[in-house]
């Protein structure tokens, strides 16, 4: 049985499909999640979101509504990435490590290792390449 909380969302997730300023990327996201209705219950459905938008949220590289739609969902207040950024420029503890794993799909990277005891951060980004501070739409689009 759906509650009216149940119909907010979908009807938040229906809105944003047919956003124009979604991309899509995102709206392939939201519109795989749509499809599943039928088989997965919606808090399946939306820890299946926010796991795959996460890697951009946490970038600040959605667009702003599907990044509010992200925020609602997840109950986070703004994403603030300095603090993890940070760390990553810092120099390991002498009982720390640090590894780089390339992927064609970066941020389906994150969760494998996010989960693992004895991680301290996992950052997805980009790597290589000439732009300073590349957002998801310069490197995709190239």
């Amino acid at each position: 049985m759906m509650t009216q909380a149940d119909d907010v969302v979908w009807q938040q997730i229906y809105n944003l499909i047919l956003n124009p300023r979604t991309r899509e990327w995102e709206r392939q996201v939201l519109v795989e999640a749509k499809d599943n209705v039928n088989g997965f219950s919606l808090n399946t459905l939306l820890d299946q979101l926010k796991s795959e938008l996460k890697p951009l949220a946490v970038r600040r590289n959605l667009t702003p509504d599907v990044m509010d739609f992200y925020l609602s969902i997840t109950g986070e207040k703004q994403i603030d990435t300095r603090d993890k950024m940070s760390r990553h420029y810092q120099d390991d503890l002498p009982y720390q490590e640090r590894a780089i794993f390339a992927g064609g799909c970066f941020w389906c990277m994150v969760e494998p290792f996010d989960k693992l005891p004895g991680i301290i951060d996992v950052i997805s980004g980009y790597t290589g390449g000439t732009i300073a501070h590349p957002s998801y739409d310069e490197v995709f689009h190239k």
